[in-house]
């Protein structure tokens, strides 16, 4: 799987805490749990997760700024 056609990113948020964004609508990342006001931990964990769920590697990809 190419980098540039997952769906999901981590991006900086607010307060020093990060978001998994829905890269096609920029929204939070409708995935049945928690994708925003995490810890960058928490957000490369969640994102790893679903890459592993979409048949990828756990590989983080870079984290924006919004």
């Amino acid at each position: 799987m190419s980098k540039h056609s997952f769906r999901y990113q981590v991006r900086k948020a607010d307060h020093g805490l990060y978001s998994v964004v829905d890269i096609v609508t920029g929204v939070p990342a409708d995935v049945g749990a928690t994708s925003i006001q995490l810890t960058q931990s928490e957000a490369e964990g969640l994102l790893a997760w679903l890459r592993v769920q979409a048949g990828g590697a756990p590989e983080v990809a870079c984290i924006a700024s919004h």
